[in-house]
């Protein structure tokens, strides 16, 4: 089946990635967490439950390399490409749009009073790229559900579910 095959490398492309993304910190850290995503029993029955959990945190893994890079290399195209990224990410999960969001307002508001004016640029245009990607679910939001939901369809259906169980 072509959608088992796509979440095995989901899951075995984030491995790489993990490890990438902490070997610069520490190397026994980087292996300790890549080897600890590997055995997850939890990450492990991710697959073939095709709900965008491993799409999801691929990308958004992914993008924080490349913010991760931007900020120490002060390179624009790792903070775009770190914003595709995490975009894709915040369109499989609505949580991540609020923490890609939430990283990008604190390293803007880190680097004002830094005064770091290239950095104040990268982070505008990765805040820019992020809404931008963003805007078409919420345009087919407001058309499909006649409000803008901020998110995926979700976000809606479980507010009503959690507030209709807590009544």
């Amino acid at each position: 089946d072509a959608g088992l095959v796509m979440q095995i490398l989901l899951y075995l492309g984030t491995i790489p990635i993990i490890f990438l993304l902490l070997r610069r910190e520490n190397i026994s850290l980087a292996i300790i967490a890549a080897l600890l995503w590997t055995v997850s029993i939890p990450v492990i029955d991710e697959i073939g439950n095709d709900a965008g959990h491993l799409a999801a945190i691929l990308f958004y893994m992914s993008g924080m390399f490349f913010f991760m890079y931007g900020i120490r290399e002060e390179k624009t195209s790792y903070f775009f490409a770190a914003a595709i990224l995490m975009g894709l990410a915040s369109l499989s999960r609505t949580i991540l749009m609020g923490t890609a969001i939430g990283l990008g307002i604190v390293l803007l508001g880190g680097q004002i009073l830094n005064r770091n004016k290239k950095q104040i640029w990268n982070t505008i245009l990765f805040l820019e790229i992020l809404v931008l990607l963003l805007i078409p679910w919420v345009i087919r939001n407001k058309i499909a559900l006649g409000s803008p939901v901020i998110g995926s369809t979700l976000t809606g259906y479980n507010i009503y579910r959690m507030n209709y169980y807590l009544a």
